[in-house]
């Protein structure tokens, strides 16, 4: 039993042990982040969870302070500095789970917030089936990494989804015969057989100069994790030209706009057009908890949202949403019977609004990737050198056959596997 010299050293020691049993409890949740924020009475701790914030626990008012100093001793943050932000970093260790913990801190009106990002180190990335690709999509996949040289380009809103799509590519493409590269601008996913550089802008490490460096290295595949600005865009579409497989994340909501934003930053459309392979498009959804979820039979009014989101995704009728569901059905999404018919659209799924002890009495339980794939063809490669908008090269793919982001999710939705309340806004474009 250790004995403490005074009640000072006493309480700083509960405060240290109560901090670590919540970094303990983020790491059971699968939490991302911590929010600790004061309120008008007490501290109120938020985890984000598959990308959606959840309240779990207040705590007194009082014990802010303790909180945060113990915090930022860990981080070695200034203590005393109190109306200005600071960032800082630590280590944490829990059975034997790693985790670098970046801490931030924000002066506030009712006292300062902490927010705690928690990354954990991870070993194999997922594979392309886990984050959501399907059917056609996975084929077209397949089929462009299995070319020796071009452009891949990978589009998500935080370019989570983006990274972690490339990275099941390159897990596809690591063999003894390629030597394949990753620039990225933080290693989550230590891959063997693979060199990994992670962006260290103070050592003149950037995606400009990193992707420069990286050619130097006579790499077959070379993955980026950013390509937002124009030289590095230019860098990516003449080494794809030059013979290597060049894959690039854009932060963006679509393939269709991923690929205009790789045409706006070259200034040669023409040269986009013979680089570029694909384009795809990726969005993560809460994934209901298979547990608990509840079905239904929709309404009218749910009716005619669903024909609305169809015509917008380029399907004339409900006998082709129910091929593409049986077609999902074929490929194990979803462990259940078909949702529709030839005629009709005959359930949906709902999240329980009070859970189980499965997803922690939220209703959904981990995130599911909602995708597309714009494959570049004869047709479509003349559509670019004339330098398009964004709706002209989402109606020509749709036309050959592509299935756009909220399609694909309605599917999924149908499969049981999400809600049609995560899927609506795909449509909308937000």
């Amino acid at each position: 039993m250790k004995i403490y010299k005074s009640k000072d050293e006493a309480y700083a020691a509960n405060v240290d042990k109560a901090v670590s049993r919540l970094l303990e409890r983020a790491l059971v949740h699968g939490a991302s982040d911590v929010h600790i924020e004061p309120r008008e009475r007490t501290v109120v701790v938020r985890f984000r969870v598959n990308g959606w914030l959840q309240e779990v626990a207040k705590l007194p008012l009082p014990s802010l302070d303790a909180i945060i100093q113990n915090l930022k001793q860990r981080a070695s943050l200034n203590p005393d500095l109190i109306n200005a932000p600071q960032r800082g970093s630590f280590r944490f260790e829990s059975e034997n789970i790693e985790v670098d913990i970046q801490v931030a801190t924000m002066p506030t009106v009712g006292g300062e917030t902490l927010t705690l990002h928690l990354s954990r180190h991870l070993g194999e990335a997922a594979t392309l089936e886990e984050l959501g690709f399907w059917g056609e999509s996975l084929k077209r996949i397949e089929m462009t990494i299995a070319e020796p040289h071009g452009l891949v380009v990978a589009a998500s809103p935080d370019n989570t989804g983006a990274t972690m799509t490339m990275l099941g590519m390159v897990h596809l493409l690591n063999s003894p015969a390629l030597n394949v590269m990753t620039l990225e601008e933080s290693i989550d996913h230590h891959l063997p057989g693979i060199s990994q550089t992670q962006l260290n802008t103070a050592a003149g490490v950037t995606f400009s100069t990193g992707l420069k460096a990286l050619l130097n290295q006579d790499p077959n595949v070379v993955m980026v994790s950013h390509l937002h600005e124009a030289d590095t865009v230019r860098t990516a579409v003449q080494a794809a030209l030059s013979g290597r497989l060049i894959l690039g994340g854009v932060h963006l909501s679509d393939a269709a706009r991923g690929v205009a934003h790789v045409l706006t930053l070259s200034h040669e459309p023409f040269l986009v057009a013979s680089s570029l392979r694909l384009a795809i498009g990726q969005r993560f959804v809460r994934r209901l908890c298979e547990h608990c979820r509840e079905q239904y039979e929709p309404t009218e009014s749910v009716r005619k949202e669903l024909r609305q989101l169809l015509k917008a995704s380029g399907v004339t009728s409900v006998k082709a949403l129910h091929q593409l569901e049986l077609a999902a059905a074929k490929a194990d999404m979803g462990a259940h019977a078909a949702s529709t018919t030839e005629k009709a659209i005959t359930r949906l799924f709902k999240a329980s609004p009070d859970g189980c002890p499965q997803c922690y009495f939220t209703g959904y339980k981990g995130r599911l990737g909602v995708c597309e794939t714009l494959r570049i063809s004869d047709a479509m490669q003349k559509l670019l050198a004339q330098n398009p908008s964004v709706a002209e090269i989402r109606k020509l793919a749709i036309k050959e056959g592509m299935i756009p982001l909220p399609l694909d999710g309605l599917v999924k939705a149908l499969r049981g596997l999400t809600t049609l309340e995560q899927i609506v806004p795909l449509a909308l474009g937000t």
